[in-house]
């Protein structure tokens, strides 16, 4: 249960409508407090409006209509954004835009403000008072100013939002802090157990994306019942009908458990997902290396961030895979993401959609070089593969104008790896590809 309570919170969290909402509540709620309040010492202050109850709503509507336009101006903008942001660099990073603070609230300001306005409209409107509504027309009146100011600054933050690198960097910093939920600082000791053989099989009926699972949940029902789980995939697995979810050690049924515990849906999310926000990254650099828009300076900063983001990987454990109760009793056993994966999806794609850019090998060389220099022997098989890789890619190239410095940082790599400890064997040259056929 709190794992789909968990999904549902996060999908409204991020979503363009939640928080516009309660702004714009918040602004009905205002402009109720502003007409029912009867303040004999408003009348004195010389900066509220001064003018009649007959000249009210027409200053109103007004308002009104004057934010009704830059409402839809503001949502226009944003819509044409959105669009372009798709084209140039994939529709699954739009849920990046959606999920800004900044554009959330002030498409809630403006909502807000045609709300407040509208409401002190229908309540002036018709109305027969001799008092003039003071409170509740400058209420609204500041409240257009706040939008026209906030207008300025939306504009420059979504002018600022469709440049790569600001993507990039709000990506990167999702994928940071995702590396850091999912590896501990040191790996777990209970890593090393062996999960049960056997089990009842349990088949779920919801299929899909894994989008997240709570494990407490399930190592709390284990520990109740005296049961162990196995787990057939993490989050972010795709799930078809007659896979195996997980296979039960138990003498009593636990499928209602594990499908209140597992969260599936049509497309995955960043929560508890690495992988997700590390191919997010991968999608900006492959689209700029498309012969379409060849845009390479893009391709080299989405490689500049995801080395960053495997230097913190380097520096953490690994990911958990067995999870214990109160009283150090392995109950659940699972996949998750290795070394191995992370570095594969950092780097794979974008050297085959580089392999004739010397530019990019070039730049993908320097990155691990700079890794495999970083004290840690426990990453040398990965990084090792991605040199092998490297120079089989460096090996096709056309212009070899980049070879030699390909060939020299990755030569020094591996040198690196061997000063760390991370491999016996000397330098070795780079691999030799069988030519292609004519």
């Amino acid at each position: 249960m709190l794992a789909r309570l968990a999904s549902t919170w996060e999908r409204v969290r991020d979503s363009l409508w939640a928080l516009p909402l309660a702004i714009a509540a918040c602004c009905a709620a205002l402009a109720i407090l502003a007409l029912s309040l009867e303040l004999p010492w408003v009348s004195r202050i010389g900066w509220l409006y001064s003018g009649g109850s007959q000249q009210a709503p027409e200053f109103a509507s007004s308002l009104v209509g004057a934010m009704i336009t830059l409402t839809a101006l503001a949502f226009s903008i944003t819509m044409v954004v959105l669009a372009l942001a798709s084209q140039q660099m994939g529709p699954r990073l739009i849920e990046i835009f959606m999920r800004d603070r900044g554009t959330q609230a002030a498409l809630g300001l403006f909502l807000g403000t045609v709300v407040y306005l509208l409401l002190v409209l229908r309540a002036l409107d018709g109305a027969e008072t001799s008092e003039s509504p003071a409170l509740a027309i400058t209420g609204g009146t500041a409240l257009v100013l706040a939008s026209v100011t906030t207008l300025l600054f939306f504009v420059h933050s979504l002018a600022r939002s469709i440049v790569s690198d600001s993507i990039i960097a709000r990506v990167g910093a999702v994928l940071d802090a995702e590396i850091l939920n999912t590896f501990p600082r040191e790996t777990p000791k209970e890593n090393g157990l062996v999960p049960p053989e056997g089990g009842s099989p349990i088949r779920l009926t919801a299929r899909g994306y894994v989008r997240r699972i709570d494990y407490r949940s399930l190592v709390r029902a284990a520990r109740q019942r005296g049961a162990t789980i196995r787990l057939a995939y993490d989050v972010g697995s795709h799930v078809i009908d007659g896979e195996a979810d997980a296979w039960v050690v138990a003498t009593s049924d636990l499928s209602d458990i594990i499908n209140s515990a597992v969260v599936f849906g049509s497309q995955r999310s960043a929560g508890q997902d690495p992988e997700w926000s590390g191919r997010q990254l991968v999608e900006i650099a492959l689209r700029a290396l498309s012969p379409g828009i060849n845009d390479v300076f893009t391709a080299i900063a989405v490689i500049d961030r995801l080395t960053g983001a495997l230097a913190l990987l380097i520096r953490r454990g690994e990911a958990r895979r067995v999870w214990l109760d109160e009283e150090d009793v392995p109950r659940v056993f699972g996949p998750g993401p290795t070394f191995e994966l992370m570095f594969g999806v950092a780097f794979d794609q974008i050297r085959e959609a580089g392999a004739g850019q010397g530019v990019v090998l070039l730049r993908l060389a320097e990155n691990l070089l700079k890794l495999a220099r970083l004290p840690d022997g426990r990453h040398a098989a990965s990084i090792r593969r991605q040199f092998d890789l490297l120079d089989a890619a460096a090996s096709r190239l056309v212009d070899n104008a980049h070879q030699p410095a390909i060939e020299a940082a990755t030569r020094a790599g591996r040198n690196a790896l061997v000063a760390h400890g991370g491999e016996r064997t000397g330098t070795r040259p780079a691999t030799k590809l069988a030519p292609e056929p004519v």
